[in-house]
C-alpha cells in the first residue's frame, strides 16, 4: 500500500525540483497554483487519515519523542500546536463519515474538515449545511458558523459551558529571534466583545487615516492596537465615549425569562451565543445595545437621508457583523452600502442596506460590480459588470 504513494511523492519531488518558476507567465502560474492547492488538500487528507494509526504504532516512542505531537511536528516540520490540531482533527473526522468522505474526495481541506467535524460531533444535523458553506466561505467564516452550531448544541448546559470558557481564558506573549513580540490568547465571549468594541475605534481611525496606502490590513490592525495602548497613557488620545459598545441580540421571551431555550437566541455580535445572565457582566464597563427580536421593529424604519439612523446602525452592526459579500469574512472597517443606490432612489431602509468591506464596496461603486440575489445565510455574491443580471432589490420586510 505504501509503495504507490511513495512513487507518486518521488515523481512530484522530481517535477518540482526541475521547475523554473521564475520564467513562468501569469496563466501558467495561476493554473499550476490551482494544481498545487489540489495536491496540498490531497496530501493533507492523507496525513489526517493515517495520523492516528501511525501514532498508535508507538513509533514515536521508539524515535525518542516525548509525545505523539512532538513526533508528528518533527516529521512534518510544523509547530507543536499544528501537530496537535492535526491529531484532534483526525479523531473528530473519524467520528463523522460524511466529513471523512468529503475530505477523501478533495471537497474540503483538512482544516475545513476539522472545523466541520468538531461542530458535527455536537450537532450531526448541521453537517450538510457546513459542508455547503465550505464551498463558499473562507476558513474564518466557516469557523464562525461552526462555532454557532457548537454553542447552540450546548444551550441546555449554558452555565457549565460558560464556566469552561472562563477556565480556558489565557494570555501569552513570546519574543522571536528578531525581538518581535507575538501575542496570542483566549478570552471569554463577554471579554472578547468588550475588547473588540474598545479597540474598534482605533482600528477604524487607522484605516481612515491610511486610506490608499500600501499597508496591509494586518499592519493597520496592529497600528490600531498601538494607538489604543498610547491612549491608555494619554487621555487626550482616547477615542469613543461612555465606554465600549457591545451589541447583544436576544429574543424577547428569553430576556424576560432570564435564560434561553433551544432555538432561542442570545448572542454577542462578532462573538456568538452566550447565556442570558452573562449579559450582566457587560453592564459595569460597557454600553450594551440590545436588539430584541419580536420587541423592537427596525425593519420598516426608513428616512429620506443617505446615512442610516443610530437605531439602524445598531441593527446593521448586529446583522452584518462581517462583510455581506459571499465568501468574505472581513469584520473591520466595514462600509454601509445601499443595495439599490441611493442616487437611483434606493431607500435608507434596513432591507436596502448592507455592510461591505472596503475592497468589495469599492468594486461595486467604482468597478461596476452589482449585488446578486440574497442567499439563505444573508450574503450576496458580487457579480461582474460584464454579466447580464437582473438588478438586486431590497430584502423583503
Amino acid at each position: 500500500m505504501v509503495a504507490p504513494f511513495a512513487a507518486l511523492a518521488d515523481e512530484l519531488a522530481r517535477l518540482v525540483e526541475g521547475l523554473d518558476a521564475v520564467s513562468m507567465v501569469g496563466p501558467s502560474a495561476t493554473g499550476l497554483l490551482e494544481v498545487a492547492v489540489r495536491l496540498k488538500k490531497t496530501a493533507g487528507a492523507l496525513e489526517v487519515l493515517v495520523a492516528r494509526r501511525a501514532v498508535a504504532s508507538n513509533q514515536w516512542r521508539r524515535d525518542g519523542a516525548r509525545c505523539p505531537e512532538e513526533w508528528l511536528a518533527r516529521k512534518g516540520g510544523t509547530s507543536f500546536g499544528g501537530a496537535k490540531g492535526t491529531l484532534i482533527g483526525a479523531e473528530q473526522v473519524e467520528r463523522c463519515p460524511q466529513v471523512q468522505h468529503a475530505l477523501q474526495r478533495g471537497e474540503v481541506s483538512p482544516d475545513q474538515a476539522a472545523v466541520i467535524a468538531g461542530a458535527a460531533v455536537e450537532d450531526p444535523s448541521a453537517t450538510g449545511s457546513l459542508l455547503e458553506a465550505a464551498q463558499v466561505d473562507d476558513l474564518r467564516g466557516l469557523k464562525r458558523k461552526a462555532a454557532r452550531v457548537r454553542q447552540g448544541a450546548v444551550r441546555d448546559e449554558q452555565a457549565q459551558h460558560a464556566a469552561q470558557q472562563k477556565a480556558r481564558r489565557m494570555d501569552w506573549a513570546v519574543h522571536d529571534d528578531d525581538g518581535m513580540l507575538h501575542l496570542t490568547g483566549a478570552l471569554t465571549p463577554e471579554q472578547g466583545a468588550r475588547f473588540r468594541a474598545a479597540i474598534q475605534p482605533y482600528i477604524t481611525a487607522v484605516f481612515r487615516d491610511t486610506k490608499g496606502s500600501v499597508l496591509t490590513a494586518e499592519q493597520k490592525i496592529a497600528d490600531g492596537f498601538m494607538r489604543m495602548v498610547d491612549a491608555a497613557a494619554d487621555p487626550a488620545k482616547r477615542l469613543g465615549a461612555g465606554g465600549c459598545k457591545v451589541i447583544v441580540r436576544v429574543d424577547a421571551a428569553a430576556l424576560a425569562r432570564g435564560h434561553s431555550h433551544p432555538g432561542e437566541t442570545c448572542e454577542i455580535t462578532g462573538q456568538g451565543p452566550i447565556p442570558v445572565p452573562a449579559v450582566d457582566a457587560l453592564l459595569p464597563e460597557a454600553y450594551v445595545a440590545f436588539v430584541v427580536a419580536n420587541a423592537v421593529d427596525v425593519t420598516h424604519v426608513a428616512h429620506a437621508g443617505r446615512f442610516p439612523t443610530a437605531l439602524q446602525r445598531t441593527a446593521l452592526q448586529w446583522r452584518d457583523a462581517e462583510c455581506t459579500v459571499a465568501g468574505c469574512s472581513a469584520d473591520v472597517a466595514l462600509d454601509t452600502d445601499h443595495i439599490v443606490e441611493h442616487a437611483a432612489g434606493g431607500p435608507t431602509q434596513l432591507g436596502n442596506l448592507a455592510n461591505k468591506c472596503r475592497p468589495d464596496h469599492r468594486r461595486k461603486t467604482i468597478g461596476g460590480y452589482r449585488d446578486g440575489p440574497r442567499q439563505p445565510d444573508g450574503q450576496r455574491p458580487l457579480l461582474p459588470p460584464d454579466r447580464t443580471i437582473t438588478r438586486a432589490g431590497p430584502d423583503p420586510p
